[in-house]
């Protein structure tokens, strides 16, 4: 087998620049064919102005619902070096046909292009994600999906900001672009050779019949596709944002911005927003995914979209609101994002990230539509366009939540955790993803399960032989993650039935009331199930709300089923000794 040439070769970087200018060439031509389109019809009524708005977020969307499929198999079918070559050499043709309507100001010219960019994304997507793995060795692959998700959202800045430059500048922005497609396709020559991955594959042509099967296949895991819907939510208020807020600017209504450049600016402040909320998500996160962030996220989103309704008249603060809402959208998108990712069965993968992209452009095309009926057919203006955004997102969030209730649950656990100490978590990634699982460690405080429930992405159902001790928040979080105390032996019936049914549970190795026969019992289960059996170790957790104590939880490796309670404390030992 070849060797794959690795994270540090001058084939990774280059396709990590090319994918860079393509992504900010990508946002800065549709940033100024906004404008252009905006500045056509802003005097023509609300009815006019949103249907045209709605046609700028329609046409860029269209091409990966109806070409994805068929963009994808080409990527097997080919090199995958030369479908990205290639597409690139299509970007320099589409940008140097934005020249002259671009230099015109052609409404519907413009529009006619960004079609076509639309399309030759569609292509140059599956490639520049799907060679990866075929450039990178598996040990290097989830921090080369990180690089190039950095410096893709960097992109998208970057792209916001030349797009602000350019749009009083329309003469000279085709040139600007096709000088950017000329260097990604330059940059796209550097790329290493790779074969084909599929070279006899067919060509599906009824992709609307293979999305549904891929959609009824995802919905059997409940959280994966309820993960996916939410997600899709934040590009439908993205899309809503991204048409609506050009026209809320220019309204005399509202902030009444005659300088394209300075409300440009403030569009690249939402995106720095959504930068900076995703930053700070995932180093709040630690080393796991962390569903907690999910509803601050969206009350961010719902307060400054009903901020902006209000009609502001200060720029500063239209500013403010701009960045607040990319920043919870941020918070709201990155847990989601991630989780999508891990739970994606290995062998599935792709799959699975190709229908969640197919539903993201989806909600992106219906938040095109929304858009259309609610502004063109109701003649519903820009304010009244954010409020209705802000009652949605409410709305929405209540419906995600009462389907997936360990959302707020783990808001509430986030919460409790962060406010009584500063808890940190080593080694997440041993706790399974889903399916049974048995946590063993050592009784040292009262709410010791709810601090480790807290250190992982998943809700543990431990076994306590007492009342959960704590004051109101933390009996009631007891309840809601379902701790198991029951007077008997019925809680190892309970425990052994909660692992029969693929939940995680945790269990005190010792303690005065029923020494180790309880552990013993449930590692016997553990075994029976075929459950993991992994040894924690927490420290400091008896000074748990005191002047918010650091709290270290230790995640060892996993124990296989049927170890004995010997084994067990010499592991968790062990942990403590590393601490």
């Amino acid at each position: 087998m070849m060797k794959k040439p690795g994270i540090k070769s001058r084939s990774f970087w280059a396709l990590m620049v090319t994918q860079f200018l393509g992504a900010a060439n990508d946002n800065a031509f549709k940033l100024v064919v906004t404008f252009v389109v905006l500045n056509n019809v802003i005097t023509g009524g609300i009815r006019e102005t949103a249907a045209y708005m709605s046609a700028v977020g329609a046409v860029f969307v269209f091409p990966f619902l109806l070409f994805s499929t068929f963009a994808g198999d080409l990527a097997d079918r080919l090199s995958k070096r030369t479908v990205v070559v290639w597409a690139k050499v299509a970007e320099i043709i589409v940008m140097a046909l934005a020249i002259v309507p671009l230099s015109i100001r052609s409404a519907w010219m413009s529009l006619g292009v960004l079609f076509l960019m639309g399309t030759q994304s569609t292509f140059f997507s599956p490639a520049k994600y799907g060679i990866l793995p075929e450039i990178l060795p598996d040990e290097d692959l989830s921090e080369g999906n990180g690089i190039i998700q950095m410096l893709t959202d960097v992109a998208i800045i970057t792209g916001m900001v030349l797009g602000t430059l350019l749009v009083q500048r329309s003469r000279i922005a085709g040139f600007v672009f096709v000088s950017i497609a000329i260097a990604g396709t330059v940059t796209s020559l550097f790329v290493g050779r790779v074969p084909p991955a599929a070279s006899g594959r067919g060509v599906r042509w009824n992709f609307i019949g293979h999305m549904w099967g891929n959609i009824r296949a995802i919905r059997a895991d409940h959280v994966l596709f309820l993960s996916i819907i939410g997600a899709s939510y934040f590009w439908l208020m993205g899309a809503c944002f991204q048409i609506n807020f050009p026209v809320y600017g220019k309204s005399a209504d509202t902030l009444n911005i005659t300088n394209d450049t300075l409300l440009a600016g403030l569009i690249a402040v939402t995106a720095l927003g959504i930068g900076s909320g995703a930053f700070l998500a995932g180093m709040v996160s630690g080393r796991k995914v962390e569903f907690g962030l999910i509803p601050l996220g969206a009350v961010f989103m719902a307060i400054f979209s009903l901020d902006l309704a209000l009609n502001p008249t200060s720029i500063l603060r239209a500013g403010v609101d701009v960045f607040l809402l990319g920043f919870g959208g941020g918070f709201y998108v990155v847990p989601l994002s991630a989780f999508i990712q891990q739970r994606a069965p290995v062998d599935k993968k792709g799959m699975v990230l190709a229908t969640n992209n197919f539903i993201t452009f989806s909600a992106i095309l219906l938040a095109s539509g929304l858009y259309f009926v609610v502004g063109a057919a109701f003649g519903v203006g820009p304010s009244g366009i954010f409020l209705a955004l802000s009652v949605l997102t409410v709305l929405f969030s209540l419906w995600f939540f009462w389907r997936l209730p360990q959302v707020p649950i783990r808001s509430l656990l986030w919460f409790f955790a962060h406010s009584t100490c500063r808890l940190r978590a080593h080694n997440p990634g041993h706790i399974p993803i889903k399916g049974p699982g048995l946590l063993v460690c050592r009784h040292v405080c009262g709410t010791d399960s709810l601090l480790v429930s807290a250190g992982i992405p998943r809700l543990v159902r431990f076994v306590l032989p007492r009342p959960m001790e704590g004051g109101w928040l933390a009996r009631r979080l007891a309840a809601l993650i379902r701790l198991i105390h029951t007077k008997g032996d019925e809680h190892i019936d309970l425990a052994t039935g909660a692992l029969k049914a693929g939940e995680l549970v945790g269990v005190f190795g010792e303690d005065e009331e029923h020494g180790s026969d309880m552990a013993e019992a449930l590692m016997k289960a553990a075994g029976e199930t075929g459950a993991p059996i992994i040894p924690v170790h927490l420290e400091h957790a008896r000074n748990a709300g005191r002047r918010r104590q650091a709290v270290r939880i230790t995640f060892g490796e996993a124990l296989p089923p049927g170890a004995v309670m010997a084994e067990v404390h010499q592991a968790m030992d062990a942990l403590g000794n590393k601490a």
